[in-house]
This record gives structure tokens, sequence and C-alpha cells, in this order.
């Protein structure tokens, strides 16, 4: 699904467009419109590839890996515990793509939508960079956590066998 995210009574450009489980038909119709590379399109069709950058013409390419919520806790994968989002960002474009609903999307979109004054693309991207990066903020502190339980617990069973 393609979705034209765009505010009320602001002209059609620049825009941003986000794709949600998009077929290889409709990637392809985007490629040819904003002429995209075949290649990075490629890319952002296969869910399992790693982050990446890659700069092609006037078309910034990346891929970033969002933590999943909804993975399974015993999965040690990075393709297991994140989701893929590929964005495209071009002189008068964003492209998003990924699969399934992502939760960390749904304020961005709304904030674009109502928010007044002119569309900077670039800012819009690194909120969507920086949103992805915060889905990593309560896996971490969940980790810490076991981590100082961890070492209390080596430093107590220290203290037990040294009497």
């Amino acid at each position: 699904m393609i979705e034209e995210i765009r505010r009320e009574g602001q002209p059609a450009v620049p825009i941003w467009l986000d794709v949600t489980d998009p077929t290889v038909e409709e990637l392809q119709e985007l490629a040819e419109r904003y002429r995209l590379h075949p290649t990075l399109v490629a890319d952002c069709l296969d869910p399992l590839h790693l982050p990446k950058h890659e700069q092609n013409g006037d078309v910034t390419f990346l891929i970033v890996r969002a933590f999943d919520a909804a993975s399974d806790a015993d999965d040690t994968s990075v393709q297991g515990l994140t989701k893929q989002v590929a964005v495209f960002l071009g002189n008068r474009f964003l492209i998003t793509v990924h699969r399934g609903d992502l939760s960390f999307f749904s304020p961005l979109l709304r904030t674009y939508r109502v928010a007044p004054g002119p569309v900077y693309l670039l800012s819009v991207m690194l909120e969507v960079l920086l949103a992805a990066v915060e889905t990593y903020h309560v896996p971490l502190e969940v980790a810490e956590t076991k981590v100082h339980a961890f070492e209390a617990s080596i430093l107590t069973d220290r203290r037990d066998t040294a009497h």
C-alpha cells in the first residue's frame, strides 16, 4: 500500500510516500517515476538485508533496522529481532518502505500532516531515523538491568566464598 503523506492545503511537492508491504510492481512503478536505481529497489525488497547507506546521483538510500517488540525473545539474529525500513531521499521526495505497521511511524505521520510551515524532507528523514533508533531504548534498558543483576550475583558469590 502506498500512502501519500501530505498536509492539508499544502502543495503536492515535496512529498513523503510511505509504502507498506509493497508489491514488486508498486516498487517498480515508484522506481520509474522517481528514477530509483534497480539494485537499491531490490535491496529494499529483501527483508533480511542488513543496514546500508548508498548515494546514487541525487538520491540517498538507507536501510535501517528498528527493534521489533513482537519478535521472539529467543531469537538472536538481527533479522529476527528487528524490522527493516528502507528510505529513499531525493530533492523533492522521501519514500519510506517497510513490511507491516511500524508503531513508531504513527506519531511522525500525524505530526507531519498537521504541523504548520514548510516541509524539510531531510528533517523528516532524520526524525524517522531517530525514531527507529529509539525503538532500542526499552530492550537496552532490560539488558542493562540483567547485566547489573548478573554482576551483583557474581560479586555476592565472590564475597560468600571468600569467608
